[in-house]
């Protein structure tokens, strides 16, 4: 099962962004309240308990009510529940996969919570000394050598501070990491001897990939659409992220870039005209490269220079950039991704499943690893 591991650090890297570690006194506090809320900055994926052959159940986690619900009336002509759902059906969209993350947090933490429990009944010690046992008394403080590599790694985000003077934070972060470590290792011991079985089933959402740009074969089990700006500085960090996942996931992934050019980005709509034109001469992918390479230089002298330098027939290109051949083709992008609930760039459908943001590999892998694993049952 893939966890919300909630209180710890994702990964060592993440430690001078993300909130203070937890500490394992605060994490039996979650075990006994059932109304912890999540933090929706700390999350962390691990291997898979056995899951059960249980069929998965559908979410409508926003479900359209019937027309009895009467919501208001003008001149006496009701509006109903159901028509106003209608209407707004896809600005809910990107909620309803946000509420569905939730309810999915919520899940693991209770399932987290029942298999500590269940083993603290089963040893006939409380939670706290269940967790004393197996994680707390055995995190070892670091040595001097360990307090170096770590300082001279993370130096620039100490702003180079001395060692000497930030060597308690420092053993405090490595103590919180080891802390993480052995509490997943046990849980991983606990799901391994448990049934856990998850029954939810992340909501769906229909895209097309129309006819853009892609990369992968297209009958490939995977189809990752990304709706990006190439004036925004996420889309650009995403950029690793999306050739780590074409690499991982070769030839199980078909990748298709759609433009969506925010309004405020006053060089994006052009940048992504300018790509289609690359496209036209067969040099798209090289002429999207070199577009994130120059973000904020894409003035429309610039995008020409650009198309010059790699090869391209300026005259053909200078013309079609010129002319807005591929305006209307860029705003239709753009329109659809609305209508699918993209209100932010980047935005990602993995299989109709949506992701917003520049998130770490990690939550991509989880959804594909989940899709493959559904795929192979079938």
């Amino acid at each position: 099962m893939k966890r919300l591991f909630l209180g710890f650090v994702i990964l060592t890297s993440f430690l001078f962004v993300l909130p203070q570690c937890q500490k394992i006194q605060e994490l039996k506090n979650k075990f006994l309240k059932s109304d912890q809320k999540a933090d929706p900055f700390v999350e962390t994926t691990k291997d898979a308990a056995p899951i059960s052959e249980a069929a998965p159940v559908a979410e409508q986690v926003i479900p359209p009510t019937s027309d009895a619900g009467v919501l208001g009336r003008v001149n006496g002509e009701a509006i109903t529940d159901a028509q106003v759902y209608d209407y707004v059906k896809d600005r809910l969209k990107k909620l309803e996969s946000q509420i569905f993350e939730i309810k999915r947090g919520g899940l693991s933490e209770l399932i987290e919570k029942k298999l500590v429990e269940t083993e603290a009944t089963k040893r006939g010690v409380s939670i706290d000394d269940l967790l004393k046992s197996e994680v707390t008394s055995k995190v070892e403080e670091p040595s001097q050598q360990d307090l170096e590599t770590y300082y001279s790694v993370f130096k620039n985000r100490f702003k180079n501070q001395p060692l000497a003077e930030v060597k308690g934070v420092l053993i405090q972060q490595l103590k919180s990491t080891r802390e993480k470590t052995l509490y997943d290792n046990f849980l991983a011991g606990l799901e391994k001897n448990s049934t856990v079985e998850v029954l939810m089933k992340r909501p769906r959402i229909e895209v097309s990939v129309d006819d853009d740009p892609s990369q992968g074969p297209k009958v490939a089990p995977i189809t990752l659409i990304e709706f990006s700006d190439f004036q925004c500085p996420f889309c650009k960090r995403a950029r690793e992220t999306v050739s780590k996942i074409m690499e991982t996931y070769k030839g199980k992934v078909h990748y298709v870039f759609r433009d969506f050019p925010l309004s405020f980005h006053k060089q994006a709509g052009k940048a992504s005209e300018a790509s289609q034109c690359a496209h036209d001469q067969g040099k798209y992918w090289e002429y999207n490269a070199k577009l994130w390479e120059t973000q904020g230089q894409h003035e429309i002298d610039a995008l020409k220079t650009m198309a010059k330098g790699l090869g391209l027939d300026t005259v053909k290109f200078n013309q079609c950039l010129d002319s807005g051949k591929f305006t209307a083709e860029v705003e239709k992008d753009a329109q659809d991704g609305v209508n699918v609930g993209v209100s932010g760039t980047p935005a990602y459908f993995i299989n109709g499943i949506f992701l917003s943001g520049a998130q770490p590999f990690e939550n991509f892998a989880q959804i594909i690893d989940e899709e493959l694993r559904e795929i192979e049952k079938k």
